[in-house]
């Protein structure tokens, strides 16, 4: 297999980070010493930061400002990411195998630029990545295939041998459907979709310890 180009996801892809978002919520209230349990995330996992936020305020009257409630909500993603999370087992062996044949690396996260930044330097990859995109940067979700193509722009590699690391369905749904070679990557919070993504991507990996292609 010919492949120039590699573009990473982040959460659930390159680190461990999936549970934050799953527990953010009652994380948050405990720091207000409010109580309640997980059934609360059904009704903001469609929601952003500051809509989440404005929520909490009504809902709990809270004192504080939604402002002052999305600042203290960032700083509890941001201890997250700079002090819990791990990289993906394998994961350093296949990027060091892959700098060594002069792929080409980039970052591609529906997660925002500083945090993003954050969590490579923290985990000490950022070295193995000429650079990083966010789906902010320009204002379209993994529901399009935007993000990438600006990726493999940036990098200057082809599709036919570039090769994208998603771990949720949509995203791989997407990558494919623009022609990208797809590899997924299983994560344990979209481990029900595993079936799908299998059906759909070019490559599956339980671990990055499972790759066994050889680049050309």
């Amino acid at each position: 297999m010919t492949i120039k180009g590699a573009i990473f996801d982040l959460d659930g892809t390159l680190i461990n980070s999936m549970s934050i978002w799953q527990d953010l919520a009652v994380e948050f209230l405990k720091t207000k010493n409010i109580t309640t349990d997980s059934s609360i995330n059904l009704k903001l996992n469609q929601m952003g930061i500051y809509e989440s936020c404005k929520f909490y305020k009504e809902e709990f009257n809270l004192p504080q400002t939604v402002e002052e409630i999305v600042k203290d909500m960032e700083k509890i993603i941001e201890d997250f990411y700079r002090d819990d999370t791990t990289v993906k087992e394998g994961l350093i062996e296949l990027l060091e195998y892959f700098q060594k044949n002069g792929v080409k690396m980039y970052v591609a996260t529906a997660n925002n630029r500083y945090i993003t930044d954050l969590v490579l330097k923290a985990r000490d990859i950022d070295k193995y990545f000429s650079g990083l995109i966010s789906c902010d940067d320009i204002n379209k979700s993994k529901l399009f295939p935007d993000v990438y193509e600006k990726a493999m722009e940036i990098i200057g590699t082809e599709k036919s041998e570039t090769i994208v690391f998603e771990d949720v369905l949509h995203a791989i749904k997407t990558s494919k459907k623009a022609d990208f070679i797809v590899c997924g990557i299983y994560d344990e919070y979209s481990k029900c979709d595993a079936k799908s993504i299998k059906e759909i991507a070019d490559i599956y990996l339980n671990s990055y310890k499972d790759w066994n292609i050889k680049l050309d």
